[in-house]
C-alpha cells in the first residue's frame, strides 16, 4: 500500500489503548519498511487539521484510534490524493471491521497498511459539508454512543 506514512493518533482512544500500543505499532511499521511521522491530536478539530496537512506531504495518512479518529481523519483528507489507512484501537472499530480488519489485532493492521491493496470506498456527505465513511446517526444511536463513552466498567463492543 504505502511506505511514507503520517500516523495520526488519539492517545485517549480505547481508554488509553492507543497510547499503550503506540510503541509496538511504530516498531512494527518500521520493521515493515515504513517511514513514519507520528502526529498526536489534541482535539477533534486538530485531528482533522493534522490530516489535511499530512495528506499533502505523505503518501498515506493513517488513522490510529477508534471510529471517531477515522471520521476526523477522513474529513481532513477529502480531496487529497493520499491513501487513507486505519490502525484500529478504539472500542468498536466498526469501519475497520467492515473493511475486513480483525477487531482485536492492531498489529495485523500494520501489515495491511504497509502491504495491503488500495481500494476505493464511498463516503456520504452531511449538511454543512462534513463526510462520513461508516454510519451517520441522530437520536437514539447518537445518545447510545455518548453514553457508551462515559461507561468505565465495560470494555469493547459490550459497552454499547
Amino acid at each position: 500500500m504505502a511506505r511514507d506514512l503520517a500516523l495520526i493518533c488519539n492517545p485517549t482512544s480505547g481508554r488509553g489503548k492507543t497510547a499503550r500500543l503506540r510503541p509496538q505499532i511504530e516498531a512494527r511499521l518500521a520493521e515493515l519498511g515504513c517511514s513514519i511521522e507520528v502526529l498526536e491530536s489534541r482535539s477533534a478539530a486538530h485531528a482533522t487539521e493534522l490530516a489535511a496537512a499530512a495528506s499533502v506531504g505523505h503518501e498515506a495518512v493513517v488513522a490510529f484510534g477508534g471510529d471517531g479518529m477515522v471520521h476526523l481523519v477522513a474529513n481532513g483528507m477529502i480531496g487529497s490524493s493520499a491513501v487513507f489507512g486505519i490502525i484500529p484501537s478504539g472500542s468498536g472499530n466498526d469501519f475497520a471491521v467492515a473493511l475486513g480488519y480483525p477487531r482485536k489485532d492492531p498489529l495485523h493492521a500494520c501489515d495491511v497498511v504497509a502491504n495491503g491493496s488500495i481500494r476505493n470506498v464511498d463516503v456520504g456527505r452531511m449538511d454543512g459539508g462534513r463526510v462520513f465513511v461508516c454510519v451517520a446517526g441522530a437520536g437514539f444511536d447518537s445518545e447510545t454512543n455518548r453514553a457508551a463513552n462515559e461507561i468505565r466498567w465495560a470494555r469493547g463492543t459490550a459497552v454499547y
